[in-house]
């Protein structure tokens, strides 16, 4: 296959031999048309695979960053609820779950331990004031047993 220029245009030139005994080198018949219809066709074919390939990357990277800052910030809040927990304040927080969160996940099953463990030490305390107040009442009956 040969090109052909032609008046600044492309032109291919395509060879068909016109029988098999003879050579197709001694004898052909040569057709041209015009291949910058073609040419044009790819180029815009190419541009648009580009654009597809460049949106499709961005959303894939969009979706990762998402997924990624969603399980982060719930990781952060966990954290910030212990250490809360540690400072003493054992108020209910909830925890908070993203749009791809799950209580089998990873990070629901650590927010799903840090309930639990909140109301273990809610109760803990609970319990520690009821011992704490039967005591005093203890203390106050044998004080009035001694001064009577």
């Amino acid at each position: 296959m040969k090109k052909i220029v032609c008046l600044g245009s492309k032109v291919r030139s395509t060879s068909i031999p016109l029988s098999n005994s003879i050579r197709a080198s001694d004898l052909r018949i040569l057709m041209f048309d015009d291949q910058s219809d073609l040419l044009s066709e790819l180029s815009n074919a190419t541009g648009r695979s580009q654009t597809i390939f460049a949106a499709v990357s961005l959303a894939i990277l969009l979706l990762a960053w998402l997924i990624t800052s969603s399980s982060f910030n719930r990781i952060l809040n966990a954290i910030s609820v212990l250490e809360r927990m540690g400072d003493g304040d054992l108020s209910e927080v909830k925890l908070s779950a993203g749009f791809w969160s799950s209580q089998k996940d990873e990070v629901g099953r650590l927010q799903k331990a840090i309930s639990e463990y909140r109301l273990h030490l809610v109760d803990a305390e609970v319990q520690r004031k009821d011992r704490s107040k039967r005591r005093d009442e203890r203390d106050m009956d044998q004080l009035l047993a001694a001064i009577l």
